[in-house]
């Protein structure tokens, strides 16, 4: 959280994938002094959201209501090709967005001048396309 106020996590592993938002803009936003963080999980296979009915069907409702208004991703369809650019049967994405700057203006973490800045292990698998830039 020190780079940027928000991030978000794909992570899929077997038959399950899940996703996490932590974003400040969105506590700052609704005035929430507690931490709460979307955690929806999808079956891989289906796509459909994990939970049977009711409370919890509910409650994924909720949590991916709140990922469309306060992430980069505002479709269920943009949402989705995030998972799908994890390669394989598994692996973690993590994007971080709203940077923080720095008194200069810049980010503080440059990944356009630097290229030693941010390595990946397998650069390939960061090819996934987030609607509106």
């Amino acid at each position: 959280m020190r780079i940027g106020s928000d991030f978000i996590l794909f992570t899929k592993k077997a038959a399950t994938m899940t996703c996490l938002m932590m974003s400040r803009t969105f506590h700052e936003e609704e005035k929430i002094e507690e931490v709460i963080v979307p955690l929806p999980s999808f079956d891989s296979q289906s796509k459909r959201a994990l939970g049977k009915a009711g409370k919890a069907l509910e409650k994924h409702k909720l949590e991916m209501d709140l990922i469309y208004k306060y992430s980069p991703f505002h479709t269920h369809e943009s949402f989705m090709r995030s998972f799908d650019s994890i390669r394989g049967g598994s692996g973690t994405l993590v994007i971080i967005y709203n940077l923080k700057l720095m008194d200069n203006g810049q980010p503080e973490l440059d990944v356009m001048t630097g290229s030693e800045d941010i390595l990946l292990s397998q650069p390939h698998t960061a090819d996934f396309d987030m609607e509106d830039g």
